[in-house]
């Protein structure tokens, strides 16, 4: 296996264990402002038997997630390049194959959904078992991101103001409809070496790690799946 597989460990909150998680990070952790807040945007791409969902849903140990992702809001100028990101899982650890999407910068505004995935298949020509099994842009999720780490290098975020829009391909990302997700998500990354470490950090926290996935919520937000 890679040496760049790494756990994630995500706990769900409502706003009133906030304050608990926040106290946790100062008195329990050396964990840091590791970058400033800035917005996530995720596209999530499926095939026709949504075999993500189905997957992730059975418990699938070895499966395949694509989405494409950039930081910052869509309607200013971006200053990130757009990836396209194949999330690949092994059990309970996970990698990421990344490919930069320079051709999309500062263009997802003005392109509707279906001339995003021509300009991705055009760039992904090479690539036929993205192109042909995991390629119908299916979500849109939007969140603000915060982020911290520690001087081991585990990686801590938390996500709040969660905006899910299921795609119609004619229309353009900004001019679809939004539900909006009340919970937050918090999520520490860490490589297999810090698992022991970890465990005794989240000791210290009364909460209960769980399974989560913001494709499946989405999905379920708009009742074509049900998922928790």
């Amino acid at each position: 296996m890679s040496k760049d597989y790494r756990y994630e460990v995500k706990f769900v909150i409502g706003e009133d264990k906030l304050p608990e998680v926040k106290e946790w990070i100062v008195n329990h952790t050396n964990f840091c402002k590791s970058y400033p807040d800035r917005q996530v945007n995720s596209v999530y791409f499926d095939d026709l038997d949504f075999s993500s969902v189905r997957d992730n849903l059975a418990g699938v140990p070895d499966r395949v997630k694509n989405r494409l992702r950039w930081y910052g809001f869509i309607d200013f100028e971006n200053k990130t390049t757009p990836i396209l990101e194949q999330k690949i899982r092994s059990g309970r650890v996970g990698t990421k194959i990344k490919t930069p999407m320079p051709i999309l910068k500062n263009k997802l505004e003005s392109l509707s959904v279906s001339s995003i995935r021509k300009m991705i298949v055009k760039e992904c020509k090479h690539d036929n078992y993205f192109l042909t099994n995991y390629f119908i842009p299916i979500l849109y999720v939007k969140y603000s991101r915060k982020y911290y780490e520690d001087s081991l290098g585990i990686r801590l975020t938390i996500d709040s103001d969660i905006c899910f829009s299921r795609l119609r391909l004619n229309s353009s990302l900004t001019n679809q409809a939004k539900l909006q997700y009340s919970k937050q998500i918090i999520e520490i990354k860490f490589d297999r070496s810090m698992k022991n470490h970890v465990a005794k950090l989240l000791s210290c926290l009364s909460l209960s790690p769980q399974r989560h996935s913001k494709y499946l919520m989405g999905l379920a937000k708009f009742n074509e799946v049900q998922y928790f």
